[in-house]
Formats: structure tokens, C-alpha cells, sequence
């Protein structure tokens, strides 16, 4: 049965039938008894939410034959175990039990997901609910409603509608029930009046399709949306139908201007959104023309059209009605009325209908009224309309059209057909694209002319030429011929292209990039260069190059030391343009420069040591490098102390070490960064500087009790290393005696008393720094003092 009855589009119907009997269903389980367990929790549950369900899996049961008011017992058995229970219920609608009564199964899911709840979230959102408006009339308001979903109408076919009026205080009180017409009283339906009874056969068949017992469940579906379709489209159309079908009620308890509100349920209805309450004010509303007619003149035809969003929530169909010229009756022109159908996704401002006139000439008037849900018609819009000819002429036909060299013109002919009489004028069209862009380049010509002369002597004729005869006729159509090109000779050189920038690499690798042509008819570059001068250049590759860049790799062993680029640009007819900017490029160059020779290094105690060399021979050197290396230090290397440029050949060290020998060497570089070999090396001996440690006395002054003051000044602390030992050595003589040392102090003291033996002798003194490892600084000056 599941096979034969249900599809996949089923939802819940065909999973069942796949859980319970298709073999290779997937499961969340490889064991048997939980397998069965995951059956009934996933099937026996959704029997309790669908009668269909239960039917269908062989738990449920729907007995039809029974009367009202009745009770009735009913015993269910198993037939294997023979288990059975019994229920009591009476033939009341809308009463339900349940035997156990405080029997509570529960079901377990994968996931905690049914599938009826899996097969909700595979579906768009469907509103369930009645949805209802209200009409007031000042003596009645009227009430209309529709169910949502077929569903829900097939329910209300035998539960009815329950209105409920609502109160200030929200007191709910139900006011009526509405059901359905019997059968009893169709007899009381005009003949004439089709649309009351085809709701009639709605109720009879209680919504559900006729004669498709053999059909699945989905095309039954698709029927019963189609008749529950059919059913609310027929009550929007006919108050007596709205009645038949039960979707319309009339409250006469009602006072005018006050307001009511009113709320429409049926028993088995579970909403998926709140309750909806109608609200109305009973005050007089007229039914007004619908907004927004017009009426647009077409060709041999007329649009009307009115606005979608004005009426969209009034009306549901309309009628239009079309009065003749020189008649006084308006004819209905739409019967049945029109109906339309909105798609939410489409942009549509406008309903439309289109009145074809057939030929027919002069001024029409049409008007057009609108239905709304309660079967009550609106007033008129009205609009005038009248057919117009949008038939354009023949178009004429281009056949010729030359550049003329010595008058820098473009000559057109072109013939007219002979059936077309109705031409006003003729205008000529030019392009630069055969698909677009055209523009009148003449004024209106007769529609007799067959000439026309272009002339393109002040204009930019590196172009393309497309050109086209427009013809319009007394009523404003047009037509164009068709498309002709006229070839005009271009020997203008396009423009030089710009930006040229130049790289290379040591491998002889050269890219060089451009920016474009301005000039729009560009086809390609050719690249050149010259090996001597800007003058005589080569084209390196015959081919037109495409892009804006080009790369290629030029031998390294030439005798030229430089290379020249050059761009040009070549347009569609073979025109080249200037050359760009020359770019010069210096050649990659491996080759060191030979080395200098140094002719001179000697120390000076004022200046410090002084080094003179003879260039290198080679032509491309920029600059020199001084080299030093202390020779009496075997772990010493050759450092770089500075450098000059080429045009300086000598220099002076004054930053040199002391007390020791020294050895200078020279290293030329050249515009590639290649440097020499090392120079010959030049030693030179640099004293130990006495003069920078030399110190002198301030004072040397007599004193009483025949002593002498000596006071000095500390060497300079810059010309001191940083941490170096040292202490004063004092040097004294009497008359004419050499000086001797006479005393040592520390490094700390800055003056000394001496303990004079003889008046009017002289006594000479001197000093000098002492360093710990045996070095001294220059002695000072002698200071001499004649003590009395």
C-alpha cells in the first residue's frame, strides 16, 4: 500500500511507510530490538497527531456510520495476544477520550526530532488561521472570513465557525455559529446564479475531491488546494455563495458609530499566530473608484491600467465598460470580471488591460468599478482613450557610401520605397559602433532627398564610420536602414606612449614597462634600442607587442658600456608614433677595476699620517677605500676606514693608533659596485704622542719658612683612555744643573710642597705623566725661582 499510494512529497506519510518497510532505510542503529524501538517511537507518535497516519499504519479507525445524539462502545483487540481495551464516547462534536485516561506515552527521537517536526522545518511557514474582515452598513456590520489552509476549510465543513463579540471589559461572548447550508436548502439557489451553485457542490462533496479514489495523496492535495481556492475566489464574487459555503455573517445587534470587535474560531483550529481580533467602527464607508486610472494610447489599442498597492486589500475583481463615439451607453467589456494574479517577488505598480480597437477611430470613454469581499461593487473611475498609428514607415535602403579625398566628404545615396507615402522627413545618423551611440549629424531632410555629403575636415577621422538614414512619418514613428560603413583613410602617427621605466639585472635581464597611448586606435608597441648613442636605434623583435611591458636578455661582452630604450606606438593603420623617452641603462659589469697604487704614506705629529695614490686605470671607477691593519699585531686584519671619490687622491688618517707600526692599503670601486684588489701595502711607524699627555704647572710660588708651592693642571680627560694608570714624575734642579727627577706623586695630586735649603739660589722644576706601563708624556716647560 505504501508503495502503490504514497510519494516522497507526502512529508510524513511516505517516511513511515520507508521506516517500516524498506530494508535499506538508514537507522541510527544496528541492533534489532532497538530498531523496533526507534520504529515505534518515530511512527506510533505521529499516529497521534494524524488520523491519515494511523489508518495508514493500521492504529487507527474512523467510524462514519453513527447518529447524533447517540453513545456508542467500542473495544480494540490484538489479535495475536488478545489484548484489548475498551472506550465509551458520545456522538458529540469535538469531544475526544482517552482510555487510560492519565496514560502519558513517551516518545523518544534522534536528536530529540519527530518527524513530523523534521518535515515542518523542511517546509516554508504556512499561516493557519481564519482570517476575517468586517463591512459596516450602520443597520448591520457583515462579517466575512476565510480558512488558511484546506485543512482547515475541510475541518469547518462539519465543525462550522464560532463568532465571538468582544467587550470593552474583554469579555468574550459568542454571538453565533455558523455551518454550512444543508442540502435541504439548495432548492432555494437561483438556477441562474452559478456561483452559489458551484459553492452548493463544495459543500456537498465537504471539500474533498470526487472521483480520485485511485489517485495518491499528492495529486488529491493539489486538488483540494484547488477547490479551496475555488471556494474562497466564488464567496469574494457572491454574498449568496459567502452564506452556502459559511463564510458569512450578518450582526444586526450593532448601533451606528459605535465600534465592535469580533473574533472568528473553529473547534479543531490550532493557529500557529495570535488570535486575531477584527475591530470596526460602524460608520458609513463608501466604496470609492479604484485609484490611480489611466489610460495610456497605444497603436491601435489602449492600456488601462490602476494602481496595485491602492487596491490590492480593497477589491478582488473588476469590471470595465467602454462607451463608443457619439454613443450614451457604456458596454461591459470584461465578462467575467478580471481577476489577477500578484506575484510577491515581481515588482508590479499596475494592474493592466488592453482594449484592442481594431481600426476603429475617434475618442472611447471607459470606466472601470472594483468588487470587494462582502460581493458590493465601488463607484466609477473614469478615463478618456483613443488609438494611436505606432507603425513606422519602410525603411529606406543605404546603398552607397565613399570617402571623397579632395573635399575630405563622405557621400550617401540611398533609394525610398515606393509604397511608402507617408514619410516627413529623413535625418542622417553617425556612430563609432555599429550597435549604438548614434546621433543626428544633419538637419531634417526632405522625404524626396536621396544625397547626402559629410564633411570631415575639422574632425578627428581616426575612428570608425557607421552610418544610418532615420525616417519619420507624419505620426512620429521611426525607422532606421540598415547599418553602413564608410572607410576613412588615417595617416596620423598615434601619440608616443609615456612613463618608460627601464631595470636590469646581472644576468643581462631587461624588463621594460610603459604606460599606454592615449590614442584610442592603438594596436601595439615595438620596442628599440641603440648600443652607442640616442640616435641609431634597432628594432629588437619584429612583432607587435601587446602588452605594456617586454622583457628579453642582452649579451654582457660588449665594448659599449651603456644601452638605450626607446617605445614607439603603432596604431590599426600601421602608424607609428615619436619615440618615447630614451631611458640610457648601464650594462651589468662583473669586472673589478684594476687596483691604485699607493705612493706615499708617512706620519706628521700635527696632522696625523698622510697617504697619497695613483688612480686605477680603469675608466668606470667612483670611488676609493682606505684600508688599515696594525702590523705588529698578528691577529690584525685590513679594515675599512673610509673612502673618497674618484677625483680625490689622497687623504689624511688622524684617527690612527699610537706606538706602533701601521699598514695602509687602497681598494678602487667602480660604477657597478665591483671593487679592486688591496693596494700595495705602506708601513708607517707612529710614535707614541708625548705631546698629548703633556702638562704644565700653574703656580710655582715661594712661601714662607723657605718652601715652594707647586700646583699643575690634570691632562685633558678626552686625551685620556678610558681606565689608563698613570702618576706625576717632578723634575727639579739648583742654578745651573741639569734637571733631574726629584719626586713622584699619584695621579690624584695636583700640587706639591718643596722644602727649600739655601736662599738666593735658583731653583728649575719640571713635569710630566708617567703611565703604568712605562710610557710618559712630553716634560713641560721649566719654571724657575730665585728664593731670598
Amino acid at each position: 500500500w505504501f508503495s502503490v499510494n504514497t510519494k516522497s512529497e507526502d512529508g510524513v506519510i511516505f517516511p513511515v511507510g520507508e521506516i517500516l518497510y524498506n530494508p535499506d532505510f538508514a537507522l541510527p542503529s544496528s541492533d534489532n530490538s532497538e530498531a523496533w524501538n526507534l520504529k515505534y517511537n518515530y511512527v506510533v507518535y505521529e499516529t497521534t497527531l494524524n488520523q491519515d497516519i494511523a489508518i495508514a499504519v493500521g492504529l487507527g479507525y474512523t467510524d462514519s456510520l453513527i447518529t447524533n445524539p447517540a453513545k456508542y462502545r467500542y473495544t480494540i483487540r490484538h489479535n495475536q495476544s488478545g489484548l484489548s481495551n475498551s472506550i465509551e464516547i458520545a456522538a458529540n462534536p469535538g469531544e475526544a477520550i482517552q482510555v487510560p485516561k492519565d496514560f502519558e506515552p513517551n516518545f523518544t527521537f534522534p536528536d530529540g526530532n519527530s518527524l513530523s517536526y523534521l518535515n515542518q522545518l523542511s517546509q516554508p511557514f504556512v499561516l493557519k488561521a481564519v482570517i476575517g474582515k468586517a463591512r459596516p452598513l450602520l443597520d448591520s456590520i457583515v462579517l466575512r472570513w476565510g480558512p488558511s489552509t484546506p485543512e482547515i476549510w475541510r475541518n469547518a465543513m462539519e465543525d462550522g465557525y464560532d463568532i465571538y463579540r468582544i467587550d470593552e471589559k474583554d469579555i468574550k461572548t459568542k454571538v453565533a455559529s455558523i455551518l454550512p447550508w444543508k442540502e435541504d436548502r439548495f432548492t432555494q439557489i437561483p438556477l441562474s446564479d452559478t456561483l452559489a451553485l458551484l459553492a452548493a457542490s463544495f459543500v456537498k462533496d465537504k471539500g474533498i475531491p470526487q472521483k480520485m479514489e485511485n489517485e495518491n495523496f499528492f495529486e488529491k492535495a493539489i486538488m483540494t488546494d484547488n477547490l479551496h481556492g475555488f471556494a474562497l475566489a466564488i464567496a469574494d464574487r457572491s454574498p449568496l455563495a459567502a452564506d452556502i459555503l459559511g463564510l458569512r455573517y450578518v450582526d444586526r445587534d450593532v448601533k451606528a458609530g459605535e465600534t465592535y470587535v469580533y473574533n472568528i474560531e473553529t473547534k479543531r483550529l490550532k493557529s500557529n499566530i495570535p488570535p486575531i481580533d477584527i475591530r470596526i467602527t460602524n460608520e458609513f464607508e463608501p466604496l470609492l473608484a479604484p485609484e490611480g486610472f489611466s489610460i495610456q494610447k497605444g497603436d491601435d489599442a489602449v492600456n488601462l491600467r490602476w494602481l496595485v498597492n491602492s487596491n490590492l486589500t480593497k477589491y478582488g475583481s473588476y469590471i470595465v465598460e467602454r462607451q463608443n463615439p457619439g454613443d450614451s451607453i457604456f458596454y461591459v467589456i470584461t465578462d467575467p470580471p478580471l481577476v489577477f494574479i500578484i506575484e510577491p517577488s515581481i515588482k508590479q505598480p499596475y494592474y493592466h488591460f488592453i482594449d484592442s480597437l481594431h481600426g476603429n477611430k475617434g475618442v472611447f470613454r471607459y470606466r472601470v468599478k472594483g468588487s470587494n469581499a462582502f460581493g458590493e461593487w465601488s463607484e466609477y473611475a473614469y478615463g478618456l482613450g483613443y488609438s494611436m498609428d505606432r507603425t513606422p514607415p519602410e525603411p529606406v535602403s543605404l546603398y552607397s557610401g565613399d570617402y571623397q579625398k579632395d573635399s575630405n566628404q563622405i557621400r550617401l545615396v540611398w533609394s525610398i520605397p515606393i509604397n511608402n507615402v507617408d514619410i516627413k522627413y529623413h535625418q542622417v545618423l553617425v556612430s563609432e559602433n555599429e550597435e549604438y551611440n548614434y546621433s543626428a549629424v544633419s538637419a531634417e531632410l526632405p522625404s524626396t532627398d536621396t544625397v547626402f555629403y559629410f564633411n570631415v575636415k575639422d574632425m578627428f577621422i581616426d575612428r570608425p564610420f557607421y552610418f544610418k538614414i532615420m525616417s519619420v512619418d507624419s505620426s512620429g514613428n521611426q525607422s532606421t536602414s540598415i547599418v553602413r560603413y564608410v572607410s576613412v583613410p588615417d595617416l596620423e602617427k598615434p601619440l608616443a606612449p609615456t612613463n618608460l621605466k627601464v631595470t636590469i639585472d646581472t644576468t643581462g635581464r631587461i624588463l621594460a614597462t610603459w604606460s599606454p597611448s592615449a590614442s584610442h586606435d592603438v594596436e601595439g608597441y615595438y620596442v628599440f634600442y641603440s648600443n652607442d648613442d640616442e640616435s641609431d636605434f634597432t628594432m629588437d623583435d619584429n612583432t607587435l607587442q601587446k602588452d605594456t611591458f617586454y622583457t628579453w636578455t642582452i649579451p654582457l661582452n660588449t665594448l659599449t658600456k651603456n644601452i638605450y630604450i626607446a617605445i614607439k606606438a603603432a596604431d590599426d593603420n600601421y602608424n607609428r608614433s615619436n619615440f618615447s623617452d630614451i631611458v640610457k641603462l648601464r650594462r651589468p659589469d662583473k669586472i673589478p677595476p684594476p687596483k691604485p697604487f699607493l705612493s706615499q704614506a708617512f706620519y706628521e705629529e700635527e696632522s696625523g699620517v698622510y697617504l697619497s695614490w695613483k688612480k686605477s686605470s680603469a675608466t668606470d671607477v667612483e670611488k676609493y677605500f682606505i684600508y688599515r691593519k696594525n702590523n705588529k699585531d698578528s691577529l690584525s686584519t685590513w679594515k675599512l676606514i673610509d673612502s673618497t671619490t674618484k677625483e680625490v687622491l689622497e687623504y689624511t688618517d688622524d684617527k690612527y693608533p699610537y706606538d706602533t707600526e701601521v699598514g695602509y692599503s687602497i681598494k678602487a670601486s667602480d660604477d657597478f659596485n665591483n671593487i679592486s684588489e688591496l693596494s700595495n701595502p705602506v708601513p708607517v711607524n707612529i710614535p707614541f704622542p708625548k705631546n698629548k699627555y703633556l702638562v704644565s704647572f700653574q703656580k710655582v710660588e715661594s712661601s714662607k719658612n723657605m718652601n715652594v708651592n707647586l700646583t699643575w693642571n690634570k691632562p685633558d680627560a678626552k686625551n685620556m683612555d678610558k681606565g689608563a694608570s698613570f702618576k706625576y714624575q717632578i723634575f727639579r734642579s739648583i742654578g745651573n744643573d741639569e734637571i733631574e727627577l726629584y719626586k713622584e706623586v699619584t695621579s690624584s695630586e695636583t700640587n706639591l710642597t718643596d722644602k727649600i735649603e739655601m736662599k738666593n739660589v735658583l731653583y728649575n722644576y719640571a713635569i710630566r705623566i708617567m703611565f703604568e706601563n712605562g710610557k710618559t708624556g712630553k716634560i713641560s716647560e721649566t719654571k724657575s725661582i730665585l728664593i731670598q
